[in-house]
Order: C-alpha cells, then structure tokens, then sequence
C-alpha cells in the first residue's frame, strides 16, 4: 500500500457559528487526578492509504495489543445503553489504543446523532457531483494516528499558532514520544497531533506541529481543546479546515473490530469544496490557490464543510457478501453518516479517515477495496441545518 501524499494548500477561516444547535447532556469525567487537508492523494487498487509513520502502518511495529482490546461494549460511554462506559478512565494508554467502550461527547452530540430519518438535502445532487467528480467513490486512509496519554504526562507549552487568537490554550500533555501524522514534524506534510488525556477526558489537537528545543514547547499552524465529557465547543481554530475534533471521527480499531460496531459519525474528504459550512463543523478551507475552492469561493453547488453525508436506506449492506468490517462501516454511514471536514488533492476519491493503527490496517489490509463499490449514486446528502457562509 502506498504512503499518502498530503496536500499544503491553504488552512480554515474560523466562523463564529454554535458548535452544536442543541444542549447536549454532560458526562462523567474520570476520577483521575492530574492535569488541511486530510485526504492522501492518489488512489491505488487497494481501497486504503495507510501511513507507515511512526512504526504505525501494517507493516510497522507499533504497539498493537493496546489498540486490538475488544473491551468496549457498546462504545456507548454516557448513553445509558447496555455496555455504556461513561468514564475516560477506561481507556487505554499508548498509541492508538482502546477507548474501552467510553465515546466521545455526550449520546446527544451531533457527532454522536443518528442521521437516518432526516430529509433529503435539495442541495443533494449538486454537493455530491461535485464533491469528488473525477473518483465519485469511498476509500478508506489509515494514516491518521492518536495517541491515549496518562493523566500525568508532562505537559509542553505551544508558543506560536499561526491561525489561532491569542491567548493559546495551554498547557498540552504531547509526549516526546507521541506518534505525529507523517512522522518527523520537519518533513513536508500536514503533521496532526492528536491525543487524549484520561485525567480530565480533555481532547487535544493540532495541525503542523513542529517541537522546539528540548520538546518542551512547540508551535503549530492551529489548534483545539475540547472537554468530551460535554458539549464543548472547544478552545481553539480546529486542527482541520472544518474546525471539527478528528478522534472521535474516525475508524478504530476497539470499535470496528473489537466492538464489531461504529456508533458515531465519520470523518471523510472531498476534493473541493465552498467557503461555507455547516455545524457542528465551525469553519470552512481557506480560498487561497490550490486548496480546492471553486472559482466562485460560495458556489453554492460545492459541497460545504460540515455536510453530512449517508448510505441511501434502498442500499442493504448485507446483502453484498461483504466482510463484517466492511458491513460495519456501510452500517454506521448509513445511520450516523459522513462529515465532510477537510479537502482532498485534485484527483482524489472520498476518503473516509480512519486509525494508523497497524491492527486496524492489518483487519482491513484485504477487504478494504470493496469499499470502492460505493459510490455517489448509493450515497445521499441529509438535511442538517443551513450553511453559513464564511
């Protein structure tokens, strides 16, 4: 498989919008004391990117008895369902591990809403022509990597963030061992770190980072910190040019293989997009040349960030022969849907971004291409809101 290719163009414009458009229950925290574009380029046979950074694609050696626990449950932390954790302290520490059953953000949250019984979006058509025109089909990238930290770690102090306004959040618990997103922060690519703390269940993200001496401070083009315990808008300009949280968006490994399901929404791509956007999504891609905004930056025929993307109901997931991996993806897309929030190269398909983790890459190394089958005529847009122009 081959290594993604990440696109540089231009970043978010940060909108004022409402994270999300209703009040969302809060969650317990842990008992626990202490303190751009995202699609790879290219498309391959396979159906799936992966990244071989940080000794976390298939072929690497990262520390995979962490990210393959099936103690999850129902991945229904807070919800009240059977199998509910509603403690971050479940989670397992290290590199792509386990969340252990606890979900991000209150059951109510947009991320965590079923989309199924919402109307047709009349902007379906034109969103969905537009939104990957030269490859109309889903493929999977397994190259974004987390990381689950103690409640203990030493923090380090961002210094400059290009994109966000003073005063930055800090202090961040980054690791010096923390796996980045494309490996070594000085070689060209756009460099996420994420992780996430199971002291406060705080959620931390950024785009470019880039350590300084002694990785005790660094600097980065933006960033976020949400509390998942509650409907938090989060501290920051976003760590993608929708301004949206990446973790709890993409595929792991403890809920597509452990758990067998995925409860919430998904992250993915399109290779352009309006500078627009639709909540939860905050923001939308820069106009700046190469970022992949039509002529016309509110085209309103290009799809905006945040749209919501789900598998048609007349689409039935079993009765393809495909893998239960597969199944479980087409399943959540089709209930909880796609959430459009970064932009993609020129020539690429609809990403859905998924976990580095070598577990993860390994599962789907085989099946992952069936995926491809899907395309714009399978998917629909759902209503859910207006958009706002930025």
């Amino acid at each position: 498989m081959g290594n993604p290719i990440r696109s540089s163009s231009g970043f978010a414009v940060v909108a004022m919008s409402a994270f999300c458009a209703t009040a969302c229950g809060g969650g317990s925290k842990a008992s626990v004391a202490g303190p751009s574009p995202d699609a790879a380029a290219g498309g391959g046979d396979t159906g799936v990117v992966a990244s071989s950074s940080g000794g976390s694609s298939s072929s690497g050696g990262v520390e995979s008895e962490a990210s393959a626990s099936s103690s999850g449950g129902g991945n229904e932390g807070g919800s009240g369902e059977s199998g509910a954790v509603s403690s971050c302290s479940a989670a397992q520490v290290g590199p792509n591990g386990s969340f252990g059953g606890y979900r991000m953000f209150p059951a109510d949250h947009p991320i965590n809403t079923a989309i199924d019984t919402l109307p047709v979006s009349s902007h379906s058509p034109d969103w969905l022509a537009n939104c990957s025109p030269s490859r109309a089909y889903l493929q999977l990238d397994l190259s974004m990597p987390y990381n689950i930290v103690a409640a203990n770690t030493p923090p380090v102090t961002a210094t400059n963030f290009a994109y966000n306004s003073k005063p930055y959040p800090n202090p961040w618990p980054f690791p010096a061992n923390a796996v980045i997103e494309g490996g070594d922060p000085t070689t060209p690519g756009d460099h996420h770190c994420l992780a996430f703390d199971v002291g406060n269940c705080n959620l931390y993200e950024v785009y470019n980072i880039l350590w300084g001496s002694g990785m005790t401070t660094f600097t980065a083009a933006s960033g976020t910190v949400w509390d998942t315990t509650i409907d938090d808008p989060g501290n920051g300009s976003g760590s993608d040019a929708a301004g949206l949280p990446i973790t709890p968006l993409l595929i792991r490994y403890d809920e597509l293989i452990g758990a067998g399901a995925i409860n919430h929404a998904l992250r993915f791509t399109c290779t352009s997009s309006e500078q627009g956007h639709i909540a939860p999504a905050r923001a939308s891609a820069s106009s700046s040349a190469g970022s992949g905004v039509p002529a016309d930056p509110h085209d309103l025929t290009f799809p905006p960030m945040g749209m919501r993307v789900r598998l048609k109901a007349s689409y039935d997931p079993t009765a393809h022969s495909f893998p239960p991996p597969i199944v479980a993806i087409l399943v959540a897309v089709q209930k909880y849907g796609l959430l459009l929030a970064d932009n993609g190269g020129s020539d690429t398909p609809m990403f859905i971004t998924g976990s580095s983790d070598a577990a993860l890459n390994s599962a789907l190394s085989d099946p992952a291409y069936l995926i491809k089958q899907i395309t714009t005529a399978d998917l629909e847009v759902a209503d859910t809101g207006p958009v706002t122009q930025d």
